[in-house]
């Protein structure tokens, strides 16, 4: 499971009052489009920050409004040669790919923990057919 990190400093930034006013929304749905972008590009960026099909964004992340242009605009969003990209992600959010990474050599361990044990019961198991007479010191 993945989480998104919001800031409280995010409550009284003054691009966010400019992002809610160019769109006629509310501070709270101006973060939650937000929130909704950042787990977008974390999810489907094959960078860190970077915003894959940024033309799709109006139907898959913001229930049909386009606020591509006005979060630019307000700075959340920086517009490269490269394509477009979360403003500081590295800064911000770095924590999230860290994260990402960690459990998923977690659960790799965990995987091959498991296999382990499986095999070592089997093998246990075997001895126990093969030795019944140390059946009980076999652990």
């Amino acid at each position: 499971m993945s989480w998104i990190q919001v800031d409280v400093s995010l409550l009284r930034n003054p691009k966010l009052v400019q992002f809610a006013n160019m769109n006629k929304l509310s501070q709270m749905e101006s973060i939650g489009a937000l929130v909704k972008l950042w787990a977008y590009s974390f999810e489907y960026g094959k960078k860190p920050g970077f915003i894959p099909h940024p033309e799709l964004c109006k139907d898959l992340v913001w229930d049909g409004k386009d606020l591509l242009k006005s979060m630019v605009d307000s700075g959340f969003i920086d517009k490269k040669k490269s394509g477009y990209y979360v403003h500081d992600w590295e800064d911000k959010y770095s924590q999230l790919d860290k994260y990402r990474k960690m459990n998923a050599q977690r659960q790799k361990e965990y995987r091959q923990r498991k296999k382990e044990e499986e095999t070592n019961k089997k093998y246990k198991d075997l001895q126990k057919k093969l030795y019944p007479e140390i059946k009980d010191e076999i652990k």
